[in-house]
C-alpha cells in the first residue's frame, strides 16, 4: 500500500509539472503574437448588386501584431472555384481573371481592414475572394458570391 501511495504522489507530481510547463509554453506564445494565426475574414459581405452600381466589399485580414503583408487583393470573376486554398496557392494558380489593383504590392502593416470598390458590368454571378501575402503564404478567404440584377 505504501508503494501505490508513493507512485500516486510521483505521478500527480509529475502531471503538475506537465500542466506548469504547458502554461508556460501558453504563455511565451502570446507574448510573441504567436497564437493569432494569419486569417481573413469579410466584414461587409454584399450578396446582390444592380449593373452599374458601385458595389463596396470590406474584409479583415488578422495577424500578429507588428506583420506586415506584401500584397493584399480582391480577386473575382464569373467562375466558381469554391474548395479551401492552402498556403501555397499562388493568385497565379488559382485562375481569378480579375484583381483589385488598390493593394496588389506595397508594405501593409496588419492586422487591417481593406476595402474595394468597383462597378459591375455584366449580370450573373461573381464569385470573390480576398488575398493576403504573409512571409511566404498565401492566405485566402472563403469564397463567396455576388448575384447581378439588370
Amino acid at each position: 500500500m505504501k508503494r501505490f501511495i508513493t507512485c500516486l504522489i510521483f505521478g500527480l507530481f509529475f502531471i503538475f509539472l506537465l500542466i506548469l510547463y504547458n502554461q508556460y509554453q501558453f504563455k511565451q506564445n502570446h507574448r510573441f503574437g504567436q497564437s493569432v494565426p494569419p486569417a481573413i475574414s469579410f466584414v461587409s459581405l454584399p450578396l446582390s448588386s444592380r449593373l452599374d452600381q458601385p458595389v463596396t466589399i470590406n474584409w479583415l485580414i488578422t495577424a500578429p501584431e507588428g506583420s506586415f503583408s506584401s500584397r493584399v487583393s480582391l480577386f473575382y470573376g464569373p467562375d466558381s472555384s469554391p474548395s479551401a486554398l492552402p498556403v501555397n496557392a499562388s493568385p497565379e494558380a488559382v485562375g481569378y481573371p480579375h484583381e483589385s489593383p488598390d493593394y496588389k504590392y506595397g508594405s501593409f502593416r496588419l492586422p487591417d481592414t481593406f476595402t474595394y470598390t468597383f462597378t459591375p458590368t455584366s449580370e450573373g454571378v461573381l464569385y470573390y475572394r480576398a488575398y493576403s501575402k504573409i512571409g511566404n503564404d498565401h492566405i485566402w478567404s472563403a469564397e463567396n458570391q455576388l448575384v447581378l440584377q439588370p
